[in-house]
Order: structure tokens, then sequence, then C-alpha cells
């Protein structure tokens, strides 16, 4: 492969970081305003601070696959274990949304029992991420940036590989019976009332929708990561493809909900107007002064 398309696959990686990142930005400034601060919106910010730190590191890996220098040993060894710190801390919030999603079609959105399960699982999913990122640091594991194309354990650590599959696949089985719980729920509880509750039961389903779709995206990620890449003749497409799917599983949650939630895109909306406003009147005022 020649130099040039070594910075077109790095600017690649380099932009569609950017972009997403400046989504789940956008989305976590949202969900801190007054009327968006419950539960379901505090994990959902969790998990956009989680992308939004996978998806720096990726930033710096396309400038080192445009440089194709991964920047010294340290540098190599910190993003890799940040990235993927942060790939395990998504996914135990992917778990405490799921549940999150659970509770409230059951009706349990303000029981006590609940904010403490909330509460616990919030302190786990970070629980687990300082465990998976102190472990990373260590000399004998690492994820490292393979071929400047790709983050991936190194070939002689198979026991990192065994353990994300055994983490990640307990928790997709939990989430994959948690959703068919719920929306077996969502189609009774429309059968019953179809008439009753229906902004609240269209708002909560735009929310499980968006997670369930996002949920189902990051399994089947996972499936080509650990299997899929092997039908792949071209090793660095493989990797490429690898990388760019893993990106996209970053910003896929919060694209999903501005595409499907029409209040989240008026708040962003008139964020932005008014921001743009403000700029305005003090541009002017400094032109009288």
């Amino acid at each position: 492969m020649t130099y040039k398309a070594h910075i077109v696959i790095g600017v690649g990686y380099v932009l569609a970081s950017l972009v997403l990142f400046a989504l789940n930005a956008l989305l976590w400034l949202v969900c801190k305003r007054k009327e968006y601060r419950t539960r379901t919106y505090k994990i959902i910010r969790h998990l956009c601070f989680a992308c939004m730190m996978q998806l720096t590191i990726f930033m710096v890996s396309g400038a080192m696959t445009i440089a194709q220098n991964n920047f010294g040993y340290v540098n190599d060894k910190v993003c890799g274990a940040l990235i993927q710190s942060g790939w395990f801390l998504y996914i135990g919030l992917s778990l405490t949304l799921a549940v999150d999603r659970l509770f409230t079609f059951l009706g349990y959105t303000h029981s006590p029992i609940w904010n403490a399960i909330s509460f616990a699982l919030l302190v786990a999913s970070w629980l687990m991420w300082s465990v998976f990122l102190v472990f990373l640091l260590l000399p004998d594991f690492a994820m490292t940036y393979v071929g400047f194309y790709r983050w991936d354990y190194n070939d002689d650590r198979q026991i990192m590989i065994k353990v994300e599959k055994i983490v990640d696949f307990s928790a997709y089985i939990v989430v994959f019976t948690i959703y068919i719980i719920v929306f077996v729920f969502f189609l009774k509880m429309r059968c019953l009332s179809p008439s009753s509750n229906t902004q609240w039961i269209h708002m909560e389903f735009r929310l499980l929708t968006v997670a369930a779709i996002s949920f189902s995206y990051e399994m089947i990620f996972d499936v080509f990561w650990f299997w899929g890449r092997d039908f792949i003749p071209n090793g660095i497409l493989a990797d490429c493809l690898a990388n760019v799917l893993w990106i996209l599983d970053c910003g896929l949650f919060a694209a999903l909900t501005f595409v499907i939630s029409r209040s989240i895109r008026r708040k962003v909306f008139f964020m932005v107007c008014k921001r743009h406003i403000k700029i305005t009147v003090a541009s002017t005022n400094l032109q009288q002064k």
C-alpha cells in the first residue's frame, strides 16, 4: 500500500472520529439540561462519555496511521489501555441501560430499589473500567495498534481475548434476554390499553428502539471482530474494516438518538440558535462601544 493510501485512511479515521465525537458531545450537553436530568439520561451521559473516550484515541491513532508511527511505546500502551477499557465501560453501561428499560416498562421508574440498582450498576461499570485499565497498563498485557491500522491484543496474550469473549457475550445474553422481555411487555401493554399514556409510551419506545438497535450492532460487530475477519483475505482491508466498524459503534447511539428523537433535535437547534444570538448581541455591543 502506498504512503498516500496511509494518509487517506488516517485522515478518514480522524474525520469520522471527530464527527462522531461532536455528536456524542452534543447529546451529552443536551442530557445535562434540567428537563433531562432523569436516571435514564444520566446513564446516556455516561454512555456518551465512554464513546468520546474511545473516539479520542481513534483520532490519535488516525495520526499514527498517517505518520506510520506509534509515537513511542508509552503512547501506544496508554492509548491501547484507554480505548479497550472504554469499550468495557460501554459494555457495562449498555447492560445498565437495558435494565433501566426493563424497570421503566414494568412501572418501577420511581422505585428506591431501582435507584439503588441503577447506582450499583453504574459503579460496577466504572469499576470494571478501572480494573481493565490497570491490567492493560501492566507489562504482560497490552492492546496495541497493529500495523498502524487497527487496535488489537498482542498475539501472545490470548488470555485477554478469552476474558473479553466471556465478559462481552455474557453481557450480550443478559441484555438480549431483557430486550425480548421488554418488547413482549410493550406489545402486551399496547394491546391491553392502546389509547392510554400514548405520548409516554411513544417517548419510551423511541429510547428503547435506539438502545436495541445500538445493542444489535454492537453484538454483530463483536462477532465480526472475533471471527468474521478471518473470512476477508486482504489483511489490511480486514484491519481497516474492523477499525471503521468500531468507530461507527462509538457514534451509532448518539446518531440514532438525534434521528429518532424530535425533542432532542429541537433542543440542539435551540441551543445553537441561542448561542448564535448571544454571540451576535455581544459583537454588536462591542462594535457600538
